[in-house]
């Protein structure tokens, strides 16, 4: 109630659709600083985007948004009505239909689905596991906590590494990428660590996620 009384016009008061608390309050458990799940949304004033982008002649804006620059002020839609935050746990979505039913009834057509959300599993092409005669033996599923930092998967046990699947909240993956592929030259350089890495993956990866992952926290799909 204060807050609202001392920081009424705060975008998340306004709107609280828009307020993901539980992914919030998982920032504050995470050790790592940043729970899974937090999205960081980087946007331009409605304001800004004009000094920028139509400050440059009469038709500057118009040819700014035939370019694909357009104005991505989430603030501002919702402010001016343009659009509207439903909460996904109470909405129903029927993809055979393209509608979404909300809460109070309502239902809205869409033309493409766009499902948010950072997924721990990401959408690689099928990996199948050959046998010594050549032929399929398995399909490997790649999940990011059964692996060592994400890049070495503790159930293969050949130099097969996944890099750029550590994904960050805003900005950094090609440092975080390229301090992978560090690790990965040193593994394939140095046949000693690599041998101890196997020899240990399974108490390192369950040690990881120990702290880096609140207890309780299921893994998001």
């Amino acid at each position: 109630m204060v807050t609202r009384w001392t920081m009424g016009d705060m975008f998340h008061l306004k709107f609280p659709q828009t307020y993901r608390k539980e992914d919030v309050m998982q920032n504050f458990r995470a050790k790592a600083g940043v729970g899974n799940g937090i999205v960081a949304i980087k946007y331009y004033p409605i304001d800004m985007y004009q000094l920028r982008y139509g400050s440059d002649g009469k038709d500057a804006l118009e040819e700014r948004i035939k370019e694909g620059v357009v104005l991505n002020d989430i603030a501002y839609w919702h402010m001016e009505g343009l659009v509207e935050s439903w909460s996904k746990k109470t909405t129903i979505i029927d993809q055979e239909n393209n509608t979404i039913t909300g809460s109070d009834g309502r239902v809205a057509s869409y033309d493409v689905l766009i499902e948010g959300g950072i997924p721990e599993s990401p959408k690689l092409p099928p990996i199948h596991i050959m046998g010594d005669d050549g032929k399929k033996s398995h399909e490997f599923v790649y999940r990011y906590r059964e692996s060592f930092l994400g890049v070495v998967p503790r159930t293969l046990h050949k130099n097969i590494f996944f890099l750029g699947l550590t994904r960050p909240t805003t900005g950094g993956i090609a440092n975080m990428v390229e301090m992978q592929g560090l690790m990965v030259h040193k593994l394939l350089t140095q046949p000693k660590l690599l041998a101890d890495l196997k020899e240990t993956i399974e108490e390192r990866v369950d040690q990881y996620n120990g702290y880096y992952y609140p207890e309780g926290r299921d893994e998001t799909p």
